[in-house]
């Protein structure tokens, strides 16, 4: 419940930062009126397979990295958790999970994979929303350092907590 909390707080800051001083109150609707529910059921599927496509397209290609990353470079296996975290977050967390460290820190690093949500979901939803002018940089960056401050402050937290709550037991 609390790392659910935090990603909503997370979430509600990045939408403050990001979101664009001048709103238009105009909206613009666009209503095309197909009388025939075939065509519109048509249109339904063709768009749901395209999605479909596009979201399974890119968790493929990233776990094809993830993979060769994983066999070809002999690397810490936290900095190969993190590394494959960051680029597509099931991998990642499933990876932290096995790893032989404390539980504040496979904590604090999924958090960061929660927050930050993968390059790979990142560009499945850069894909679908490709027809919106979205400043991709400025998104990436800013889940970036927003989701590294917000999993250190957890684990100073928690570290703090602990060491406070083992001091006044002993």
């Amino acid at each position: 419940i609390i790392l659910w909390l935090i990603i909503i707080l997370n979430n509600i800051l990045i939408g403050i930062f990001l979101r664009k001083k001048n709103i238009s109150n105009t909206i613009y609707i666009n209503i095309k009126k197909d009388n025939n529910i075939f065509i519109v059921l048509k249109k339904s599927i063709l768009k749901a397979i395209n999605t479909s496509l596009i979201i399974l397209g890119n968790l493929i290609i990233f776990m094809i990295i993830v993979k060769l990353i994983n066999h070809y470079l002999n690397i810490n296996e936290i900095l190969l958790s993190i590394l494959s975290g960051i680029l597509e977050l099931t991998n990642g967390i499933v990876m932290i999970s096995s790893i032989n460290t404390s539980i504040t820190l496979k904590l604090s690093i999924t958090l960061f994979f929660l927050l930050f949500s993968s390059i790979s979901a990142l560009f499945q939803s850069f894909s679908i929303l490709s027809n919106y002018k979205i400043d991709i940089k400025r998104i990436l960056i800013t889940k970036l350092v927003f989701s590294l401050i917000v999993s250190i402050i957890f684990y100073l937290s928690v570290t703090f907590i602990t060491i406070t709550i083992v001091n006044t037991w002993f």
